[in-house]
């Protein structure tokens, strides 16, 4: 029924192998090492966790900071930006209200 043959462990191995940059087979994994009262490669696969989780929090923030580039459309931070083909003011709807009354 089992095939044990297969030595512990040896599906985390396969799931990292699929699945390298996911940090949650690598934390589940530390798990697995742990219970198995493996703690000097536990703790070794949990700094592996720990390392990826920085560089993901890393790349976030290289992602979020704000470009140099002259077509970077964004509006500086905390200026309001009006939908596009909205009225910016109240002068711009009354104006349109008077041209579409005919004043």
């Amino acid at each position: 029924m089992f095939d044990e043959t297969i030595p512990p462990g040896a599906n985390f191995d396969k799931a990292v192998a699929l699945d390298a940059r996911n940090p949650e087979l690598y934390k589940a994994r530390a798990a697995f090492l742990e219970a198995q009262k493996q703690y000097s490669d536990a703790h070794t696969v949990y700094e592996s966790h720990l390392k990826q989780i920085a560089a993901a929090a890393a790349a976030d923030a290289d992602a979020a900071e704000p470009s140099n580039y002259s077509s970077d459309t964004a509006a500086p931070e905390g200026a309001a930006q009006a939908p596009a083909g909205s009225l910016v003011n109240d002068e711009q709807l009354a104006a349109l209200r008077e041209r579409l009354a005919g004043n």
